[in-house]
This record gives C-alpha cells, structure tokens and sequence, in this order.
C-alpha cells in the first residue's frame, strides 16, 4: 500500500519477483523449457529493478536442496541458469556505478553500511528492529497468531505445499539479518516487500486448512456427547479464526485508510519554492543540495536527499553534514555546480558555516528554510 504509491524501484521490481518465484517453482515442479526460460527473463529483470532482490537465489537454492537434492543444485542447466541471471546485471551496474562516482547518488545498500556485526547477537536493537518492521507492516499483528492457530489445529505442517512459502519466508529473513543493519532502520520498511509472497501463502494456507477442517463439518449421526464435544471445538476454533482474520483486514483497511490520507503525506515547505528555484536556475545547471549524515557511528549511510534534483528536474551533488565546509562547497564549485540550495536546518548543525556562505556567496533566494546561493 505505501510502496505503491513511492518513488521507488520496489513495485517494479516486485513485480518481477513474483513472476520469477512463480516460473521457478512451476519449473521444478515439471522441469520445461518454457519455464526454465521464463525462470531466467523474470529473474534477470528483478535483478536488474534492484540488486537486494538477490535474496530470491537463496529461495531457488532452498527449494532445489529440498525438493531435488544437492546433487541436482550441480546439474549444468541450474548453474547455467545462476549465470545467466546475472550476467545482466554484471552489465549494468558498473555502468550505473559511474553516476555514484560523478554525483553521489544513493545507491541503496551500496553507499550505506548495512551488514550484520557481532553486536547482531548483543545489541537487541537489530532483532526488534526486524520483528517490529515485520509485524506492523507484513504480518499486521493478528497474522503470526492466524499461523499458529493453523499449525496447532491442523496438519498443515505436514502438508507438501508449504515447503515453498516456508523456503521464501526462510530467504527473505537471512536477507534481513544480513542486511540487518539496514533492514531493521524504521525508515526500511519498503525493504521488507520480500515477506509479503510467503506471509501471504502461509496465512491463506492456515486459513483454508482450518475452514476445511472445522467449518462445518460435525458427524449428525456420531453420539450425543461427541457430537456436541466437536461441535465446541469447531464453534472455538472457528471464533477464534474469524477474530484473528476480521482483525487482520480490519488492521489493513485503517492501514490503507491512514497512508492515504493527505495529511500522512506532509507536503515539504521545501516543495513550495520549486517553482520559483526552477527560475532562477537555468535548465541544465548543475546544483548543489544539502544531503543528510554520511556517518552513523563509525559506519556510512547513504546521505543523498534527491527530491530538489526531481522537483526541479536537474543534476548535481548532494552535500553530507559533516563535509559542511566553505573548501568544500568550493571543491563542488570545481566540478561544475553553479547553485547551491542550502538547507539552514541543515546548516545550522555546522555552527558559523551558515554566516560563512552569506559572506562569501550571494544568496539569490530566501524562503522557507532554504536559502539559495549563486557559487
């Protein structure tokens, strides 16, 4: 629901990600040709949307240990398949490494440090973190207890068809501990987009398992004292399902209803001087922005803010926090930005670099809470 509505390579990318989950399974299920070439096309474009879609390699890998055997994982048509997959995007991103090298731009899990440390097994921030961001956005709270409601109830564990969703959920949980310095961000939620086709699954299952199984299905012809025992343990069960599952779509509903609102969507006061910047900065120009800290501790995050670059449709270079410096400012001027479109927030945690740029640049503009200075 909110990545829909994003800037952001995710929905693309998930598209792909579905498709290429689907054909693979379909594929080790019957072994085709159609879907062993399908298999590659969707799982090439996904990876070719977003490269954090690489987790979808270890589903494949689980899948196939389970289900074929690691004697089948070394066949030469599934390492051709490894290789082809990403021989595309072997292609592409060194050639979009260039942009990061001449703009800075974010390059997601690239230019921030993401990998999991020691302090994964110290510091609880990382696990919480994960569940937190799983629970509010994937699972809405009520989904985990739909789940267990199905595997105590049922025989749903026992059943085949949950070894892929299992495998799906199992990958994208490594991913986030990998990752976990990243994922388990309140910021990150879009990253978890890789829970959604296996928590989808395994709730669907648990419903359709425990609806097979008690609703209603009560033997009229067993005795008396049985027939109203396992009428009350259906009724039981059957309540406490309805609950869980009326809580979850009650759950997404507000979910749907407050991401929709205008109001959840703050329009920057930034937003309103675009019109006024786009004038006074000549089409083509290159800018230069305040971005936000390139340090978390010891480790880097991506410091890019981009939406003056869209707002304004221009390119150009963000600015760190910590690098707020008149020599650096200079060093920008050097590479060709002609404009710089300061934030004072942003300023402002540089003691003396705001007066610094009034005195040796013009400031062409002023509103809220930016100014803009001609380099």
């Amino acid at each position: 629901m909110i990545i829909s509505n994003s800037i952001q390579p995710e929905s693309l990318m998930f598209f792909f990600y579905i498709f290429a989950g689907y054909s693979f399974i379909r594929w080790i299920d019957s072994e085709s040709k159609k879907y062993y070439l399908l298999t590659f096309i969707f799982t090439a474009l996904t990876l070719l949307c977003k490269i954090t879609a690489i987790n979808i390699g270890i589903l494949f890998t689980l899948v196939i240990l389970i289900k074929k055997g690691w004697r089948f994982a070394f066949k030469p048509k599934v390492i051709l398949l490894a290789l082809l997959t990403v021989i595309p995007s072997l292609l592409w991103y060194p050639y979009c490494h260039k942009f990061y090298i001449l703009y800075g731009n974010s390059l997601g899990l690239a230019n921030q440090y993401p990998w999991v440390g020691w302090n994964f097994f110290t510091d609880p921030y990382f696990i919480t973190g994960i569940i937190k961001q799983e629970l509010v956005h994937i699972w809405t709270y009520a989904g985990p207890a739909i789940l267990i409601l199905g595997l105590v109830s049922t025989k749903m564990i026992k059943r085949q068809y949950i070894i892929f969703p299992v495998c799906w959920l199992a990958a994208a949980v490594i991913f986030y501990i990998i990752a976990a310095r990243t994922t388990a961000d309140a910021w990150a939620s879009y990253y978890h987009i890789f829970s959604i086709p296996s928590v989808s699954m395994l709730l669907g299952i648990s419903v359709i398992e425990i609806y097979d199984k008690y609703f209603p299905k009560t033997d009229l012809n067993s005795k008396p004292f049985v027939f109203i025992s396992n009428f009350l343990k259906s009724s039981f069960i059957n309540i406490i399902m309805f609950l869980f599952v009326s809580f979850y779509i009650a759950y997404s509903f507000r979910y749907l209803i407050i991401t929709n609102k205008p109001s959840h969507y703050k329009t920057s006061g930034y937003y309103e001087c675009k019109d006024r910047l786009a004038e006074i900065i000549p089409g083509g120009s290159l800018i230069l922005a305040s971005g936000g800290r390139k340090l978390d501790g010891k480790y880097p995050t991506a410091y890019n803010s981009s939406y003056f670059f869209y707002w304004l449709d221009r390119r150009g270079y963000n600015i760190s926090l910590e690098d707020q410096t008149i020599e650096n400012v200079l060093a920008f001027k050097e590479k060709g930005a002609e404009y710089f479109i300061a934030e004072i927030g942003a300023m402002n945690t540089k003691p003396g670099f705001e007066d610094l740029m009034r005195k040796r640049f013009k400031a062409e503009f002023e509103s809220n809470g930016i100014i803009l200075f001609k380099l």
